[in-house]
């Protein structure tokens, strides 16, 4: 229940930060400032607007919850697959092979 209540804020949260990312003038002029253009490429940023602000938040929440859907979602143990197909019968346990003696 928890866990498709978080996926579904999660999936609204994507859909948010698309269109708001959409939304942001773009810094520079494409390739222009790459190709020779008056700015330089890690020019002075200019005011920090409320896109701006706005895109760090929604980061933000994407990265934590992500983090906390991870851990939701998690199997409970940590078992390797030879255990767990020794522990369902489909591998025959074997007694260990006693190496053999050299002939004289």
């Amino acid at each position: 229940m928890l866990y498709g209540f978080l996926l579904f804020v999660f999936i609204l949260l994507v859909i948010f930060m698309i269109f708001v990312i959409l939304i942001q003038q773009p810094r520079s002029a494409g390739l222009g400032s790459f190709l020779g253009g008056t700015e330089t490429v890690f020019g002075a940023k200019g005011t920090v607007t409320f896109f701006t602000k706005l895109t760090a938040g929604v980061g933000a929440a994407f990265m934590i919850l992500s983090f906390i859907l991870s851990m939701l979602n998690r199997p409970a143990t940590y078992g390797s697959a030879i255990e767990e197909a020794i522990k369902k019968g489909n591998i025959m346990k074997q007694l260990p092979v006693q190496p053999q003696q050299p002939k004289k």
